[in-house]
This record gives structure tokens, C-alpha cells and sequence, in this order.
């Protein structure tokens, strides 16, 4: 019996009996307190920060959370590739993802030279952040000439901070692709269904440093 029911079997038996509380409570062997006891919710007037009071005051008010808007940032005109003329003109950058023999999921950042078609890179790590990417970038551009023009899909990596800040700061411009539309970057497409092909369907990979070899002497 719920305590509710238990004040109203309460109250019955007074009137009838024309006894206390504190008897018919001890007669029926319930506890007093719980008899007693009144539910107290404080006014919602001072809203305290508290997940389950704002959800619970949302959906009184017919109210739905807003989501916040996303940043978007200047980019120059997207379309189809142009030809290139001469090396470090353009790279372009794309990730793969690959499996461990165990079902550990590992992540392959390949970086070409469209001109050329040579792969300047293949980073294999468990995940990818913008600040992994913008090092990779910061480390190629050392070694060799800084491109006019890095090219890529519109993945939160390369749309990151720390990316379009080493961007900046080495005077490259960044093209994206449209959404949908890989075609637009075929040289790294191509790229990667070779090394799809050529290396990583031909191996059971047992750790990420099997990887990290075997893509290095690929590459």
C-alpha cells in the first residue's frame, strides 16, 4: 500500500474510532512518519542548475533546446580539380580506415602530390585530432616546399583550428570539396584504392606498427 493509501486507511479509522493518529498508526502497525509525511517541492522561481529541473520545466513549457548554430568558414570557390604544373603546386589530403586482425579500428592519413602523383605520407594512428593533422602538416612543410594549395573533403580534422591556423601561418590556401562528391579530389581517390588494393587487402594485420611498416615500405 502506497503511502497515500495509507493516510486515507489513516483518516477512515480515526473518524470511525474517534481515536489519535499515533494509536491508529500503532494498531495498524504502519509508521507514523510515512503517515505524516508531505511531499515539499520548492517554487521553481529561483532555477537552480540542475539537469532534470530544466528538462522537466522544458517539456512543461512545450519547449525544445536549441541547437547550437554552426561555424562556418570562409572558403574559396569549390569545384573540379584543375591540372597542376609543377611539384608542391597542390596536395591533397584524405583518411582511411582499417582493421586489426582483433577488430581494433586504425585510421590512415595519406597526403599526394597531385602534379607528381607522389605519396608524401602515410600516418596510421587510432584516431585523428586537428592538432595530429596540423603537426603531420607543420612536419611535411619543413621537408619539403610549402604548397600553394592543400585540397580535402570537409572532415572536422582538416576544419579544425589548429589546421586552418598552421594554414594561415604558412600562407596556404585550402580548398574543400562539395559534400558527396570525392570525385572532386580523384588524384587522392585513386590513390586510395591502390593502397587499398595493393597493401592493405593483402595483410592480416596483427598490430598498428605492422601497419605503420608495411604502408611506409608501400609508400
Amino acid at each position: 500500500m502506497s503511502p497515500a493509501e495509507q493516510r486515507g486507511q489513516v483518516e477512515q479509522a480515526q473518524q470511525a474510532t474517534q481515536g489519535s493518529q499515533r494509536r491508529v498508526c500503532r494498531a495498524l502497525g504502519w509508521s507514523r512518519a510515512s503517515v505524516r509525511y508531505r511531499v515539499r517541492r520548492s517554487a521553481d522561481s529561483r532555477l537552480a542548475v540542475n539537469r532534470k529541473r530544466v528538462y522537466r520545466v522544458y517539456r512543461a513549457e512545450g519547449l525544445h533546446p536549441r541547437k547550437p548554430a554552426r561555424r562556418r568558414r570562409p572558403r574559396e570557390p569549390r569545384g573540379a580539380l584543375l591540372p597542376c604544373s609543377h611539384a608542391n603546386q597542390r596536395w591533397s589530403l584524405d583518411f582511411m580506415h582499417e582493421t586489426l586482425w582483433n577488430g581494433r579500428k586504425v585510421r590512415l592519413l595519406n597526403v599526394l602530390d597531385d602534379c607528381t602523383r607522389e605519396s608524401l605520407c602515410i600516418e596510421v594512428s587510432t584516431g585523428f585530432s586537428g592538432a595530429h593533422v596540423a603537426r603531420v602538416l607543420e612536419r611535411l612543410c619543413q621537408e619539403r616546399q610549402v604548397p600553394e594549395v592543400i585540397r580535402s573533403d570537409n572532415g572536422p580534422e582538416f576544419t579544425s583550428d589548429a589546421v586552418q591556423s598552421c594554414a594561415k601561418r604558412r600562407g596556404l590556401r585550402w580548398h574543400c570539396i562539395e559534400p558527396g562528391k570525392p570525385t572532386q579530389n580523384s588524384h587522392i581517390e585513386r590513390f586510395n584504392g591502390r593502397l587499398r588494393d595493393e597493401c592493405l587487402n593483402q595483410n592480416l594485420w596483427q598490430n598498428i606498427e605492422e601497419v605503420r611498416q608495411e604502408t611506409a615500405a608501400y609508400r
